[in-house]
């Protein structure tokens, strides 16, 4: 097994959307202001902010594989497109765990977040850090219109409060610090009277350190070539942080296997695709080796026999889940066979939207079609 890497913030940052991109499998941003002046209290506290997992795959790959990749957003309010200029030679990692924080840093550092349909930025208050509030926050950060500029005070009877640009503070001159902070104190002197203490100064500076030096991007560079294994793998780490529902997960199957899916299937429409199953299926178990696995309802070792092409094989419309214990005894089960034991059970097939009839490789297209159809009726109210 190999090992987590480390990278600065920089160094990831720069790179977003010409190194660093998204699989189409994951869905839009969706953090909320609370969870990004969590994640920067946790940052200033030296708190861990969990690991990260890229895919790292090459170009040729992505050429191959027909791999989608889409961009990172710009504003909070923008949706991931597809990005579609692909170098053979060169080296990509699409982020599958940790979207939501790689979106924030891209969004506070070089983009904007629409609040209201105002362009907002983030603030630290440097005056901060001293008590922590009934929230849990020590280290105040808050989005305000970018229209304040570099600095602006709040001054009331019961607190002062004084509030610098996260993107202005990520801009110092790390090399020069010392000088840097030299010139901001005498900025909020002479425009505030306040004289900042040296916490206060060391505040600013242990800010702009982790934005620009700290290694503190931990993660783990999956290699795995096999498509559908990455998938797994993206549902299981996907169990946590914001969670995903049973509907966000078979539309993440949708994404990767029908091209036309993101723009058939986007935003409230995850709420129709929870259709398919109707909750009958438990994507949130409460051990993580209980959680659905992919089946191919006719098999893959029967199909490619048949010489049916790979696409048609993993098509999304051969695809259901079922738990790991019963994958593992229908594993490449014939279908006449596996449909000859299940027969019976109707209810179980329907679940699963088996179309009825007398099917057999030969046939297989014409399941497909059926299936395609039977899941296109979910769609309908």
């Amino acid at each position: 097994m190999q090992d987590y890497e480390r990278r600065a913030i920089p160094e990831v940052i720069e790179e977003i959307n010409r190194k660093y991109f998204l699989p189409d499998i994951q869905r839009n941003f969706v953090w909320k202001p609370e969870q990004v002046y969590t994640l920067f209290d946790s940052i200033m506290r030296d708190y861990p902010i969990s690991t990260f997992l890229f895919w790292k795959i090459d170009g040729s790959f992505l050429k191959k594989a027909k791999i989608k990749k889409l961009e990172f957003v710009k504003t909070s309010k923008d949706q991931n497109k597809e990005n579609t200029e692909i170098s053979s030679a060169k080296e990509y990692f699409l982020v599958l765990d940790g979207q939501q924080r790689f979106t924030t840093f891209y969004l506070v550092l070089k983009g904007n977040y629409i609040i209201r349909n105002n362009t907002y930025d983030l603030y630290f208050n440097i005056l901060s850090g001293e008590e922590e509030q009934e929230d849990g926050i020590l280290y105040e950060f808050k989005f305000f219109n970018k229209n304040k500029g570099e600095n602006f005070i709040e001054d009331d009877e019961s607190e002062k409060k004084i509030w610098y640009r996260v993107k202005d503070i990520y801009d110092l001159n790390i090399a020069q610090i010392f000088s840097e902070l030299t010139r901001i104190t005498k900025t909020i002197k002479e425009a505030y009277s306040v004289d900042l203490s040296d916490n206060q100064k060391n505040n600013i500076a242990r800010l702009c350190q982790y934005l620009k030096a700290e290694k503190i991007i931990y993660y783990y560079p999956e290699r795995e070539p096999d498509y559908d294994k990455v998938l797994d793998i993206f549902v299981r780490t996907n169990s946590g942080g914001t969670q995903l529902s049973y509907s966000d997960i078979l539309f993440s199957t949708i994404k990767s296997q029908w091209s036309d899916a993101r723009d058939n299937f986007s935003g409230d429409s995850y709420l129709i695709l929870s259709i398919c199953y109707k909750g009958s299926i438990n994507f949130k178990p409460r051990m993580k080796g209980n959680l659905p696995e992919q089946d191919h309802i006719f098999s893959q070792d029967e199909l490619r026999q048949a010489k049916i092409p790979d696409e048609k094989i993993n098509s999304i419309f051969n695809i259901r889940y079922i738990g790991s214990s019963e994958n593992k005894s229908k594993s490449n089960t014939p279908f006449i066979d596996w449909i000859d034991d299940n027969w019976d059970n109707k209810d179980e097939l329907k679940k699963h939207l088996i179309p009825e009839g007398k099917w057999n490789v030969k046939s297989y297209d014409d399941f497909l079609k059926k299936r395609k159809k039977l899941m296109e009726d979910c769609f309908k109210y």
